[in-house]
């Protein structure tokens, strides 16, 4: 009898504790996939170092495959990727510099051409054909852009031939204390963040050209 009991309260103990398990994980996925900004800085303190001109050989990032580009493997951006603490350099000026990408400048910092630019309603209108390597070569791609200066915050969202904007757009994000530029992918209506297939080698190098 007492045997039974024993083994009835650790059965239930057991129980107990591989709930409380589930439940931490899945707390912590919820955290991590719903891009909070604690993740980039928590990060940025554990993994990035140097400036934003120097290579990093792991920032970090949530890739989980890579593709091949003219025989070099390219990991993708993830959910994101946050560039190192920026020193000797003002808020205002990152943020102009940042500008630049919103217009027909966007060829200093991406393999495009036949840029063309209309300011609208509300945004920026933008088209150009996309002349880098990989699956988007030759393509021509239509942007609405969203500038809200008062969040440091950018918006580039895809558009169709007629006019319908997508689900997803990319955040260029100047982040403060420390002054650091953040890159990722998003739900238009969630808001919370998707896996960016893009070439995070890509994606650092027009970062840095900032």
């Amino acid at each position: 009898m007492a045997n039974s009991i024993s083994m009835r309260h650790q059965r239930a103990a057991t129980a107990t504790r591989s709930k409380g398990c589930t439940a931490i994980v899945a707390t912590l996925s919820v955290l991590l996939f719903r891009g909070l900004p604690w993740i980039c800085r928590a990060r940025q303190v554990l993994f990035l170092r140097g400036n934003p001109s120097t290579p990093l050989s792991r920032p970090w990032h949530t890739g989980t495959a890579a593709h091949s580009n003219g025989g070099v493997i390219d990991e993708p951006v993830g959910v994101g990727y946050c560039s190192p603490p920026i020193d000797g350099v003002d808020v205002a000026s990152i943020w102009e510099s940042m500008l630049l990408k919103t217009g027909a400048r966007i060829v200093d910092f991406l393999p495009v051409t036949d840029v063309q630019v209309e300011a609208r309603d509300g945004m920026i209108w933008r088209s150009m054909r996309f002349v880098g390597s990989g699956p988007m070569q030759g393509r021509v791609l239509l942007q609405h852009i969203y500038v809200y200066e008062g969040r440091g915050e950018i918006r580039f969202v895809p558009v169709d031939s007629d006019g319908r904007e997508a689900e997803t757009e990319v955040v260029n994000a100047l982040l403060k204390e420390p002054l650091r530029i953040e890159y990722y992918m998003r739900s238009v209506a969630s808001k919370e963040r998707v896996h960016w297939s893009a070439p995070l080698q890509r994606t650092v190098a027009a970062i840095n050209l900032t």
